[in-house]
């Protein structure tokens, strides 16, 4: 693929990463902060269109990042085989845990909560739903999407440290990339240690993302072929 076709799947990751901001704080107000597995259960036993939109809306974000990033490993590869091929190997990892993490919030959560029997079990049950609910911080889902994010981590870094190589937007992008990985490392390590402060960095680092993706557009629109043919102006 030409990557000057990048250019698209950049820009249509910028709407959808954009319309991430927007549902994660409107469905934030519409439902309040969920500080207890009571209201996550509750949370997600009332799921309304937002709740979807949001799921549907994440699992779009999901694939696009993924082919973002295989766009910056064929920028990358010609420039620094190493690190780009460094990078790549982890981006399947993102890509299935985060499909994971939101495909089940709208197929295993919702089935679990009206196909079981609460009298049988009823603990068992709370403990096991509240385990998959991604909304609450205490659950594996939750740490698996954060996870996920900290392993993007990875090739954020790595494709950084090579963009940083190259032209104007490429740097920027770079830079914001490398401080996007920052954040979600310090993400995760917030959630082992319950650390509520540092557990905003996958928020931060998503924001710092979306600013990325600004500049990745702006990158992918002056190549002018295959890898490692690029505009001097980039």
């Amino acid at each position: 693929m030409k990557i000057k076709n990048f250019k698209v799947i950049a820009l249509l990751c910028l709407v959808f990463t954009s319309l991430w901001v927007v549902f994660m704080v409107w469905h934030g107000v519409e439902t309040g902060p969920v500080e207890t597995l009571e209201k996550a259960i509750d949370t997600a036993a009332n799921p309304g269109w937002l709740f979807y939109a949001n799921y549907l809306n994440a699992v779009i974000f999901t694939l696009l990042c993924t082919a973002v990033f295989a766009g910056l490993y064929v920028v990358c590869k010609s420039v620094d085989p190493v690190l780009a091929l460094l990078g790549i190997v982890f981006i399947p990892v993102y890509s299935v845990l985060n499909l994971f993490c939101y495909f089940s919030q709208v197929s295993i959560v919702p089935t679990l909560l009206s196909g079981a029997d609460p009298a049988a079990n009823p603990e068992m049950l709370k403990t096991l739903v509240g385990q998959l609910i991604q909304i609450w911080e205490g659950s594996l889902v939750s740490f698996l999407n954060g996870f996920a994010y900290a392993i993007l981590g990875i090739p954020s870094i790595t494709f950084g440290i090579v963009l940083l190589k190259m032209g104007r937007y490429a740097k920027i992008s770079g830079i914001l990339l490398i401080l996007n990985a920052t954040a979600c490392i310090l993400g995760i390590a917030g959630y082992v240690m319950k650390s509520s402060i540092l557990s905003m960095g996958t928020v931060v680092g998503g924001l710092l993302f979306l600013f990325s993706l600004i500049f990745l557009t702006l990158m992918f629109s002056q190549k002018v072929g295959v890898s490692g043919q690029t505009k001097n102006t980039i």
